[in-house]
């Protein structure tokens, strides 16, 4: 399956702040997507996930074999935004916590998987144990630290089973021992699903280097190298070398 977004553009106000983004998703696959703070990428999510309306463009969930092009007519469309089955096959872990704080981790994860219906609930249960969740599953949202909170949201996505999972900063705020851990379990539960990460970390640019992409001006495009030749273009696009002498002279200054 891929999920596909053909031509997608959004607008606030007179700012536009996607361009005719087009991109491919495939499952079996981890994509990550990398930009400066700014650049269109949480809004691109929140698009996809109707959280806000495009003004044009299309996103859609097509049976492919990848043998045909992006919006081709050729491609066997199962279901496309704003249909009723669209969202059962996305689950989306925002950067920001929309959680309801007065439910336990139990009462949160019943609640969200059972509009998944290959949800496990099963597996939600072993996911709190090797997360060290057990206890906090049983307590309410609101006692929960930064950590805490973004590891229910990690559970009920995997174990949601949802075909795509969207995630903005799915490693934000969690310890070293932490990620290393889900990062294998995502490899573990990847066959068959599709992980699409914003990431500005670079542990997890080098842990999944194959499909990059990078956000700029409103635009996706595609990056075809390693992790050390995206950090140089990240330095060059970002003008890093230039505010470090600025700083640098202010410094020397003084």
């Amino acid at each position: 399956m891929r999920l596909v977004v053909d031509s997608l553009c959004v607008s606030y106000g007179d700012k536009r702040v996607l361009k005719g983004v087009c991109a491919g998703f495939d499952t079996d696959n981890v994509y990550l997507v990398v930009g400066m703070n700014g650049s269109g990428k949480t809004t691109l999510f929140n698009a996809v996930n109707e959280l806000i309306s495009a003004d044009s463009g299309r996103v859609f969930i097509e049976n492919s074999d990848g043998s045909a092009d992006a919006g081709s007519a050729d491609a066997s469309v199962l279901c496309s935004l704003g249909d009723a089955g669209f969202k059962k096959r996305l689950f989306y872990v925002p950067s920001d916590f929309y959680l309801p704080e007065y439910m336990s981790g139990v009462e949160y994860l019943r609640f969200v998987l059972k509009w998944y219906p290959s949800a496990s609930f099963e597996l939600a249960s072993v996911l709190c144990r090797v997360l060290d969740m057990n206890a906090a599953a049983r307590k309410r949202i609101e006692s929960y630290s930064f950590g805490m909170k973004k590891k229910i949201q990690i559970i009920a996505a995997i174990a949601s089973n949802a075909d795509f999972v969207l995630a903005d900063e799915l490693f934000s705020g969690l310890d070293f021992e932490t990620v290393l851990l889900l990062q294998e379990i995502i490899e573990t539960v990847r066959k068959g699903r599709c992980f699409v990460l914003v990431t500005h970390d670079a542990g997890t640019v080098q842990k999944y280097p194959g499909f990059v992409s990078v956000m700029r001006d409103g635009c996706l495009e595609r990056f075809d190298g390693g992790p050390g030749q995206l950090l140089d273009y990240m330095r060059r696009a970002g003008d890093i070398d230039g505010k470090v002498r600025q700083v640098e002279r202010y410094a020397v200054s003084l």
